[in-house]
């Protein structure tokens, strides 16, 4: 199997008062486990949760402070995904909202650019 990293585009709006989220759409062959990897920035804790495919499946995701809105850092979390296009989804859970998302980055097999719907 081919493994592969994607680079995902993002889609911020606003979901609540105080609240963003950050969408995006991948498509895979296989179902499976695949690492989630967001660059972020951010001044305050910033915790999210990640939603897929309408369920959430991870429901606190920590974004520490980075210093800085200028300096960058990652996290990484590990979520199976079924076969076919996913809606990845995630949206902070606090009143501060979610950190500043740069881009998800997807490590797996078998990966496929998917359009937004």
């Amino acid at each position: 199997m081919k493994k592969g990293l994607l680079f995902l585009s993002i889609l911020f709006f606003y979901v609540r008062t105080g609240a963003f989220a950050a969408d995006g759409f991948g498509q895979y062959t296989t179902g499976g486990t695949y690492t989630l990897t967001w660059r972020y920035a951010t001044t305050d804790d910033r915790p999210g949760k990640l939603i897929v495919n309408g369920s959430t499946v991870i429901d606190n995701i920590p974004f520490p402070p980075t210093g800085a809105f200028t300096t960058w850092s990652t996290v990484s979390v590990d979520v199976s995904l079924t076969a076919g296009i996913n809606h990845i989804r995630l949206e902070g859970i606090t009143s501060n909202s979610i950190a500043n998302i740069d881009y998800i980055n997807i490590a797996g097999e078998n990966l496929m650019p998917a359009s937004c719907q």
